[in-house]
């Protein structure tokens, strides 16, 4: 088979000039990069993983520096360095293994989700926000990250909506609130009306303690009951799982326990829990992704023997973007982008072309 490298060249060069069309129409802002060819493939999987929780929830695209060359735009340039520094000057990001260290607290093996590098998302989310400038030390969660850089290219239509507790802002400027919440900016607990004990709900104290109202005695029957943990936008939520009696009767290693136990907002931790894991929970040092938690318990109507439930202890702390982003300038960069377009459409569109 005879290959025409012309047709390839044209196809290529075809799929460059629809997505030039496609940010033109739509003021989508592609950003090139590129990464220095002394570094660690680790570093580099983390700061692709940002880009791509960007992407999936801003107006920006990012691309390879060469995809660009035309483009009168500097690239950020990733290189590894001794340091942690942005240089607005050179649009250049030094990075170093330690600092993404500071910024990832130190995470159970047991409970660890696949991952594309070896250090959070977070972490990787925090540094490319400076080479975008949209850092701001009184708003160091994921959700208020993404939301300033939604603002400052306008990529929601001018939307001024923030939508609380992992919801995300719809092309309509309304909240798409995530499971159990609801409310015009997903502030409230949707299943609220179905709690069975006084404890459930909204705990917002600098510092406490959860359970059901009956602990440390065992509880009886039906159980349905949510704790809502949130903290100050600044601080995330340390917390460690003190005491986890749930109903284990019969139960495969595979599975949960007959009692059903969720704790969202914590991706160091897998839903459901099972219930073969669940005693090497106990006293491990935990922290929430962003300013809150939801922890669900649903108890096993059937059980035979009555059980204590959850108790689980918890306080406020500063986030890792302030423990330790303070290492990084704070250049601006310009941009004028506008409008909204979802990526998807995009990289459909440029798949499409042959």
């Amino acid at each position: 088979m005879v290959i025409n490298v012309n047709s390839i060249c044209w196809m290529w060069h075809r799929s460059i000039i629809i997505i030039y069309l496609i940010s033109y129409a739509y003021s989508v802002e592609i950003i090139p990069y590129k990464f220095h060819s002394d570094n660690d493939e680790s570093i580099n999987k983390c700061v692709q993983r940002a880009m791509e929780i960007i992407s999936d929830q801003t107006c920006l695209l990012f691309e390879p520096a060469t995809d660009f060359a035309d483009r009168n735009m500097e690239p950020i340039l990733f290189m590894q360095s001794p340091f942690c520094l942005w240089r607005k000057s050179n649009q250049t990001m030094h990075l170093n293994g330690k600092c993404l260290n500071e910024l990832s607290p130190p995470l159970p093996s047991l409970t660890l989700s696949s991952s594309f590098s070896l250090w959070s998302d977070d972490a990787c989310l925090a540094v490319l926000s400076h080479a975008l400038s949209v850092t701001d030390s009184s708003l160091p969660i994921r959700t208020q990250v993404i939301h300033l850089i939604n603002t400052m290219y306008n990529c929601t239509e001018r939307c001024n909506i923030e939508c609380e507790n992992g919801g995300k802002v719809k092309n309509d400027c309304s909240c798409q609130c995530a499971y159990g919440f609801e409310g015009k900016n997903c502030e409230e607990l949707s299943r609220r009306k179905l709690f069975t004990d006084s404890s459930c709900g909204i705990h917002n104290d600098e510092q406490g303690t959860v359970s059901l109202s009956t602990y440390p005695e065992a509880r009886t029957g039906a159980t349905f009951c949510q704790w809502l943990i949130k903290s100050m936008p600044e601080k995330t939520i340390e917390f460690y799982i003190k005491d986890l009696d749930l109903d284990d009767d019969n139960v495969p290693p595979d599975q949960p326990c007959n009692d059903i136990f969720y704790v969202w907002g914590a991706k160091s931790i897998a839903n459901p829990i099972l219930c073969v894991t669940r005693e090497n929970l106990i006293g491990i040092r935990f922290e929430s992704d962003s300013n809150w938690l939801l922890i669900e318990l649903r108890t096993n109507p059937w059980s035979e023997r009555s059980h204590r439930g959850p108790r689980i202890k918890y306080r406020q702390v500063d986030a890792p973007y302030q423990r330790s982003l303070r290492a990084f300038t704070t250049d601006v960069i310009t941009s004028n982008a506008s409008s909204n377009v979802p990526i998807s459409i995009i990289l459909l569109l440029v798949t499409m072309i042959k």
